[in-house]
This record gives structure tokens, sequence and C-alpha cells, in this order.
């Protein structure tokens, strides 16, 4: 009976010794509660979370770990936690804790509860992880094997004391059973894989977060080589590593965190946190090691680079088409002039087709300016048909010569209302997706019809409006796509392309648009027999209305004063030129501060400031606030080379009425200088 009594103590130490050991070792804050005490006051802290915090165990234990938040800490958290409390369940949440000091850090905490044998809610784990900082993993995990050690021998001290009295005994083994059960739900419940292995390489236990980490099940492993974890080359070089650590003692991964490669069962490796300590149980060698899955955190910096090129890119192709909008003023400027004075035969076939260049350069700058986002949208109404028939000329050269395109049009009007440069890019990114199906060359078929959908579940489903809509559909002859990837292909960065073929975001932004458009997208294709995708626009009325596009117009002509601000010379000749076309007195500046200079020297006032939105000296919007200091009731119109900055120079989402954008022709300036100067005072 006294072998007995003896062994239950020692058995349940032992498994005590390395559930605690485990516990303080984890880098984690973790903190156990009484769930059948009011308030749910604090029972138990590991190392960690004192060290995180600043608090020592005597001046929080019977307290609410409310006294970690402070005036940042948002309070809908507080609520989530507070009901996850009340309700028994687990809660996951992110938030701002202070430290005994004062300093603010964020906390990943995750709160589980803890039940006894019969289901009966006893006390809550709350498990924290500072991602402010990283602690080096030798400095805790060697501080937390000095306190266990420390803890164990006092312990042992404590238990010899009481050996002579049965009671105080009983209540002593009591005691180490609740604490062992504790210690259990912590490794159990946390969140980091934990491993522990002997001196020979073999597994020794394997916790549930381990088994999720890998694959594997704890009876799979249990007595294996920790090897079975580890792709090459580290698989073959374990063995030996363990046998000249025995030799020499030299560590190389021991007591310091480190990234390293792991292995699942299925054969895939992935990239985790690792932190390796060494104790002693029962005259043996043990290893304990932490594991952290890092995959997801590298997905997500990848995604990140990948955004930060791509608004590189952006913001790149918005200079290059600020820079261009200038010199095709120019061009366009001068074009028109030459034109309006050449005879029927002199040369002007060919003025005719420089305009015409310039035209499509103007087209392409709006593109780069719609990609980089610094366009303003211009929803109007268009015949989706009309879009299609004028970009048949250029598909073909997109998708190249061993592709086919195929046009069927609806005979009817397909009219819908959206910005030109979005539905351009709406078809521009899908041909594209298409013709990267078919390396070997194939069909692509565009066409367009009018279909009533206002009856049919899948609009109710997806919450449309009932009513009319333009269907566009493009069929391929390509490769096709599993299921699988047809519910990732409007997901942004998802690609089914090489490295270096292709951003995931074409098909992204197209699902992007039509969504703005109040439309919808679908996708189906199979393996081996090509793609459909279907776009739903919403119909606009037909319009029976005669197109006034080709009728004569006349320009609005003027006799007031505009004082024009440009630094760029040959813009500021050719919008003189068109102003004095039209009868208006044209001052000139090239800076900011010449223009201020003629304005204090003017005797008569001057009715409307033309000015760039970017000067050598100054901002076009704060030369205009100097202008209104001289003449109070000033009118303004802006210009520049993407809308974007009017936008950045005002600080506001708003774009400007009076603004108008590179390169304009000389009717778009007539009208617009006429809207300015007939703008009520504002």
């Amino acid at each position: 009976m006294a072998n007995s009594n003896d062994t239950l103590p020692k058995q349940a130490k032992a498994a005590l010794y390395i559930l605690d050991r485990a516990v303080a070792a984890v880098r984690n804050g973790i903190i156990i509660a009484d769930a059948q005490q009011p308030d749910y006051p604090i029972i138990y802290c590991n190392p960690a979370f004192e060290e995180i915090t600043g608090y020592s165990q005597n001046e929080i234990l019977g307290r609410n770990c409310r006294f970690l938040q402070g005036p940042a800490t948002d309070p809908t958290v507080t609520v989530q936690i507070r009901e996850a409390l009340q309700n028994g369940r687990e809660c996951r949440v992110v938030l701002k804790n202070y430290r005994k000091d004062g300093t603010p850090f964020w906390n990943e905490l995750t709160i589980s509860p803890v039940r006894d044998d019969v289901g009966r809610l006893t006390h809550f784990v709350g498990i924290q992880n500072d991602i402010t900082a990283r602690k080096q993993a030798e400095e805790a995990l060697q501080e937390t094997v000095q306190r266990l050690r420390e803890a164990y021998q006092q312990a042992i001290v404590y238990a010899q004391e009481l050996k002579g009295e049965i009671l105080e005994r009983r209540r002593a083994e009591a005691a180490l059973r609740e604490n062992e059960g504790r210690l259990h739900s912590v490794v159990e419940n946390a969140l980091d894989g934990i491993i522990t292995i002997d001196e020979q390489g073999l597994i020794d236990s394997f916790n549930p977060a381990a088994e999720k980490i890998f694959g594997y099940s704890a009876a799979e492993v249990i007595s294996q080589n920790i090897k079975l974890l580890m792709p090459e080359p580290y698989h073959s070089q374990h063995d030996s590593y363990l046998a000249n650590y025995r030799q020499t003692g030299q560590p190389k991964i021991i007591g310091v965190g480190r990234e390293v490669t792991g292995r699942r069962k299925d054969g895939s490796t992935f990239p985790l946190d690792l932190a390796v300590s060494e104790f002693s149980l029962a005259r043996r060698r043990m290893f304990i090691g932490l594991v952290r899955d890092l995959t997801r955190r590298r997905q997500l910096e990848t995604q990140l680079r990948q955004a930060q090129k791509m608004e590189a890119i952006g913001r790149l192709a918005g200079g290059m088409a600020h820079d261009f909008n200038n010199i095709l003023t120019v061009i366009l400027g001068q074009t028109e002039f030459l034109l309006n004075h050449l005879a029927a035969a002199d040369l002007r076939t060919e003025v005719e087709q420089i305009s015409e260049a310039a035209q499509q350069a103007a087209s392409l700058t709006h593109q780069l300016l719609a990609f980089s986002r610094q366009q303003p949208l211009n929803a109007q109404a268009l015949n989706l048909n009309e879009v299609i028939g004028a970009m048949e000329k250029m598909l073909p050269r997109l998708i190249g010569e061993r592709i086919n395109l195929v046009t069927r049009l609806s005979p009817a009007p397909a009219w819908i209302r959206i910005d030109p440069g979005q539905i351009q890019q709406v078809i521009m990114n899908l041909v594209i997706n298409a013709r990267d199906a078919m390396p070997q060359g194939g069909q692509l078929t565009l066409e367009t019809d009018l279909v009533d959908l206002a009856g049919s579940d899948l609009f109710q489903s997806l919450g449309l409006a009932p009513g009319p809509y333009v269907l566009l559909t493009l069929t391929d002859t390509g490769v096709g796509m599993d299921a699988e990837t047809q519910m990732h292909i409007f997901e942004p960065f998802f690609t089914t392309k090489d490295v270096g073929r292709g951003t995931g975001l074409g098909l992204s932004t197209t699902y992007a648009i039509i969504q703005q458009n109040r439309g919808y997208i679908s996708v189906e294709s199979q393996l081996g027999h090509g793609s459909t995708f279907k776009v739903y626009l919403p119909q606009l009325p037909l319009k029976t209305e005669p197109d006034q596009t080709n009728l004569p117009v006349s320009l609005p002509q003027g006799y007031e004063s505009i004082l024009l601000v440009e630094d760029e010379a040959n813009v500021r000749l050719v919008t003189r030129k068109h102003l004095q076309k039209q009868g208006y007195r044209v001052l000139e500046a090239n800076c900011a501060q010449e223009a201020l200079q003629i304005c204090r020297q003017q005797n008569a006032p001057v009715n409307l400031v033309i000015t760039d939105v970017i000067l050598p000296d100054m901002s076009g919007p704060e030369l205009g606030e100097r202008l209104r200091q001289i003449y109070p009731l000033l009118k303004i119109l802006y210009i520049s080379g993407y809308a974007n900055d009017i936008q950045q120079q005002q600080g506001s989402p708003d774009y400007s009425p009076l603004f108008l954008q590179k390169p304009f022709s000389s009717e778009i300036l007539a009208r617009k200088v006429r809207e300015a100067l007939d703008a009520p005072q504002t």
C-alpha cells in the first residue's frame, strides 16, 4: 500500500512536470480564470503573461483581465469577449492592451472554455500572443526552464514536509491532479504545435495543434523519428546532427528560435517558426519544440508585394499619361489649325492622318489613366454593339493570327450606361484571358443579346433588379478550367499562369467593374472544352432620337479677358490661339508669380483664369486663392494631364466642375470656357 501511495504522487508530479514546463516554455501568455466565480477571477498565469504585461502573478491573482484595457481598446471587441464568457464559448480576437508601465501592445487573444468530465464549465483558458514584438526564444525558454527547476525543487521540499500527514498528502495529490488537468487543457488548446522528443529523436508527445499543422494524428507519429516531419536535406542530416550533439554538446538550433521548413503528411513543404529547448525528465534528456505555421503570413507578404508593385506600375502609368497629354494637346491643337487653313488638296490627307494618330494616342493615355485609377469615371449611354464594332480592328492584333475572332451582335441596339473606359477594360480583360487559354490557337466568339430575366431564380437569389439586361457572351475553345479554379477565378491575385505571365488582377478587376455597374458575370467551363463568360448589364430603353454627333455646330465666342497660366510654352501657345480665335482677350503667364504680377498691374479686371494645376512655383489651387484676394469674384478653370491632380491639390474626392483635362480640342475648350464664364458666382 505504501508503494502504491508513493507511486501515485511521483507519476502525477512527473506528468505535471512535463505539462508545467511545456506551458512555461510557450511564448504565448497564458492565464486560467475560474468560470464558477463572479467576474471570472484569475487563478493562474504563466511567466510569459507576466513578461508581456509587466504584472506579477501576485498582482493579478483574483482580478478580472480587464485591467489590461486602456483608452484605445476597441469597446466592440471587449463586448465580444464578454458575450463569449457569458455563453461559455471559444473566442478569438485582436485588441490593444496596456502593460503595467502604460505602454500599449497588440494582443492576439484566444479564450477557450474548460469543462470537467460531466461537461460542467469550470475554467477559462486565455492564450495571448504579443504581436507587437517578438522575444528571443532562447531567453524565454531558458528563463522558463530555470523557474520550473526552482518551482519543482520547492514542490519536493514541500511534499517531504507533509509526508507524514495523510490528509495533507491527499490534498496535495488532489491539487496535483487538478493542476495536471489545467496544464493538459492548456497544451491541448494551444494554437502553436507542441512536440516533445527524446535524445534519439523519437516523438514522445504531439498536441492537437501539431496534428493540424502537419496532418498526422498523434497515434501516427508517437515513437516515430522526428525527421518524419522534415524535408530533404534535413531529413537525412538529422540523425547525424543529434549524434554530434550527444558527443560534443554543441547545439545548432536548441535554445534559438529560427525559421525552418516542415513537411506535411501529404508530402508538401511549408515555412514554420521553430523554438527548441532541452530539459531532463527521470534522468532522461528530452527536447520540447514549439512550432508555428508561417504559410498564411508568407502568402500575405507575397500579396502585399504584388499590390505594391501594381501600385507603382499605376503611378508610373499615370505619370506617363500626364506628360503625353501635354504633348498631345500641342499636336492636336496644331493639326486642328492646319486643317482649318489647308486647302482641300494641300497635304490635308497627311494632316488628317496625324490628327487620327494623335487621337489614338489620346485614347491610349485614357486607358493608362484608367489603369492607374486616375481617370474620372464618366458613365454614359453606350451601344455595346458600337463599342465592340470600334474594337474589331484592334482585337485581332491583340489575340494573334492563330485565333479566329467571330462576332455575333444583336440586331437591335444594346444600350447600357457605363464609363466607356470601363466597358473597354472589361472586354479587353476577357479577350486576353481567352487568348492565354488558347496557346495553340482556336476560336474566340463575342456575342451580344437582349434578355429579360425578371423571373429568373438566379437573379432573384443575387438580389439584382428585375427587368431587361444586355448579355455579352465570350466563348473560347481553349484548355478550360476545373471546378476548383472556377471557384477562385474572380479572386484578386489568383492566376493559373506561370510566374511573370499574369498579375491575377484582370478578372478580379472585371468582376469589380460589373458589380459597380449593377451587373453580374458568370463562367461555365470544363477541362479540355473551353470556357464561356457571360456578362449581364442593365439595359437602357432603346434610343430613337437621331445621332447629333456629326451635325455642324457653332462654337460659343466671347469678348472677356482671360489670363492663361501654363508653364509648357507649346501648350500655352496652342491654347492662346484657340482662345483668340473665339474672340477673347488673352494674357499669358508661365508661372504663378508672373500671373499675380499681371493681375496687380491690370487696370481692367480679369474675367477668367485658366491655370494648370501643377506649376513650377506653386499649385494651381493655391494660385487661385491668391488671385481671389485681388479679384474676389474671379472665376477659375483648371487644366491638367489627369484629373487626379486637382483631387490631390484640393484634398477632396470630388472633381471640380471647372476642370478641363488635356488633351482638348478647340470645341471642347470653347464650350468649357463659356461654361466657366457663364457659371453663377459662388
